[in-house]
């Protein structure tokens, strides 16, 4: 397949893009601003300046967005205006790892702040989750999670109750689960799934899809019991030993697009991952780090000099080029 190129963009290196659940953009800047760019990344649709550098998550209005520090979760208004801040135990090097930090996102209703914070030394029931007040900063509920990271990610499901949760620690370990509100609780669940990162939710939220760590596969696997459901390896797809990227998910409903390391991206059924397509990009364009969005956009990103740009399969209805 050949794709079209809607826009490109020059970001700062090391800077980029994060998707969203709603089908926005989001970059974060070396100067400590946040920016949210439209489902194409033609329009610029705000600009959030941040109290500090981390992970973010901005509220369906574009009003608010939740950071998360090494010491605290902030909660900063449109104006820059720190709305409300919460403090935790501090992150820092651990488990063998230079540094480490944290996550949070709102729920999918907007109504909650969910955060992944760093145990107390002494306590033995590992990192916790908190759950927030979204317009106080109250802290409604903390879930000890029985494990300890190093990083984390929280999405929120399209079911409009849930998130899931990745946790990472060194040597391949992590953890990916799910959370959500129940009769004024919390309620989280993980399972242990080492040599796999969570790499996306199907647009639907009935499966998920990893990517391997060390281990040359995809997996995908069914929302909530994280039984598996398909797998590739690698050495069934490209020719030697080097295997699939990090990088990849769904492309849409139909199709997972996925990177070998250093080589060729391709599609695959999303639900049997047999391959179905290679991507025949120009020679100029750039091609790592393919980062879809659900509906038959994807972004490529170069770390090293900031590059972005933003493809689509030209037989999918959708915008114009903006060239």
């Amino acid at each position: 397949m050949q794709p079209e190129l809607i826009t490109e963009r020059a970001l700062s290196p090391e800077r980029g893009p994060r998707r969203c659940a709603d089908g926005t953009w989001q970059v974060p800047t070396l100067d400590l601003r946040l920016l949210v760019f439209d489902s194409c990344f033609q329009t610029l649709r705000q600009v959030f300046d941040l109290p500090w550098e981390g992970q973010c998550s901005v509220s369906t209005d574009l009003q608010r967005v939740a950071v998360a520090g090494l010491d605290q979760i902030a909660m900063v208004a449109l104006d820059g205006r720190i709305v409300w801040r919460v403090s935790h135990h501090a992150w820092g090097p651990r488990l063998g790892a230079v540094g480490s930090a944290g996550s949070c996102a709102f729920s999918p209703d907007g109504s909650q702040v969910w955060v992944v914070v760093p145990q107390h030394e002494h306590d033995v029931g590992g990192d916790q989750c908190w759950v927030l007040d979204a317009v106080t900063g109250d802290v409604l509920d903390r879930v000890p999670l029985g494990c300890s990271a190093y990083s984390s990610s929280i999405l929120p499901h399209p079911d409009g109750r849930h998130l899931l949760l990745d946790l990472g620690a060194p040597y391949e370990v992590g953890w990916i689960g799910s959370g959500r509100w129940d009769s004024g609780r919390a309620a989280v669940f993980i399972r242990r799934c080492d040599y796999e990162v969570l790499a996306d939710l199907h647009p639907s939220g009935d499966r998920y899809l990893t990517t391997p760590i060390e281990d040359d596969k995809l997996t995908v696997r069914r929302f909530p019991d994280g039984a598996v459901q398909a797998v590739r390896q690698g050495r069934e797809v490209f020719e030697g030993d080097v295997g699939f990227d990090l990088a990849g998910g769904f492309l849409d409903t139909e199709r997972v697009i996925a990177k070998e390391f250093e080589g060729q991206t391709s599609l695959f059924t999303a639900d049997t991952l047999d391959m179905v397509d290679v991507i025949d990009y120009p020679s100029d364009a750039v091609t790592e780090e393919p980062l879809p969005d659900g509906r038959g956009v994807w972004s490529t990103f170069d770390f090293r000099i900031g590059r972005l740009q933003v493809w689509k399969d030209p037989s999918v209805p959708g915008p114009l080029h903006n060239i």
